[in-house]
């Protein structure tokens, strides 16, 4: 089982997939598989994969496990990339998606975002060292591109001195096989191009990576994540992610009167329909509604 677990992991990395989003497939699959085989009492075998064992799965899941409408149409989604790898006649379409309250996908409010700003601004006055001052000049700039860009964490720890083009009063950043495959291109601000030569000045990169850990190797998507985390903290705002970052940039364009389809091509969205979710309102939208009544 292992074996084909890894050439399922293999089979979404030459398909395009990030290795996060190829972890996810891979433990989505796992959990069905586990359930099948106590189902079955035996080892896994592809002929377990049909509609019948995919309705009991289903019940399971969303009846006894109480799983959200979100988590079973993610398990779904996975089991049917990996119908696709093993090369059957896909069950999963006769299964129904579950369908769970539509919202915009979790953003910062505009107070959040400012504090944001603020935490990341205040490390770089505050910081006493040289070394301190690197840590928080890239921090700052890590933390504006995916915010003001946009950029996933996967983007932003992959950028190279040669992917940057900052002028005076305005830049671009070039993401090269993003996901999908798919290159583009994305404007940069003057917030965001003072930013990233304000860490550039002090950090020596060259024409390798350019954002580095405390020990000059290239910083990881998990080091980003703990320091989104760390700022989130400090801005008062709780639990922060990268990608709710992303969705900040997102729905800020979208407030700011861009189309759905200058969105999607910011973000890099293969489908207008995902950025389509930037559309729908936030909880704290529906919390207005409620108190004002």
């Amino acid at each position: 089982m292992n074996e084909l677990m890894k050439d399922f992991e293999q089979y979404l990395h030459d398909h395009g997939r990030s290795a996060r989003t190829a972890s996810a497939y891979v433990s989505d699959v796992e959990r069905f598989v586990t359930w099948s085989e106590r189902a079955y009492g035996q080892d896994f075998v592809p002929s377990m994969l049909n509609r019948s064992d995919l309705r009991d799965y289903q019940v399971q899941c969303r009846k006894a496990d109480k799983v959200s409408a979100a988590t079973w149409n993610r398990y779904l989604a996975s089991l049917k990339v990996f119908v696709g790898f093993l090369g059957l006649a896909d069950p999963t379409d006769a299964i129904d998606r579950a369908d769970g309250q539509k919202l915009a996908p979790q953003s910062l409010t505009e107070s959040e975002y400012r504090r944001m700003r603020l935490a990341a601004n205040e490390a770089v006055r505050t910081a006493r060292t040289d070394a301190g001052m690197r840590q928080a000049l890239r921090d700052r700039a890590v933390i504006t591109l995916l915010m003001e860009a946009g950029l996933r964490e996967g983007e932003v720890v992959s950028l190279t001195s040669d992917s940057l083009q900052l002028g005076e009063r305005k830049g671009r950043v070039l993401i090269v096989a993003a996901k999908g495959n798919k290159d583009r291109v994305v404007p940069l601000d003057k917030d965001s191009v003072d930013a990233i030569k304000a860490y550039l000045d002090v950090s020596g990169a060259g024409s390798g990576r350019v954002f580095v850990g405390k020990f000059g190797k290239g910083l990881q998507e998990g080091g980003i994540q703990k320091m989104v985390a760390r700022y989130g903290q400090a801005a008062r705002i709780g639990h922060v992610h990268p990608h709710m970052l992303r969705h900040t940039a997102a729905y800020r364009w979208m407030k700011a009167g861009a189309t759905l389809v200058q969105v999607a091509e910011l973000l890099g969205h293969s489908s207008i329909e995902v950025t389509r979710r930037y559309t729908l309102p936030h909880y704290s939208d529906l919390e207005q509604v409620v108190e004002a009544a």
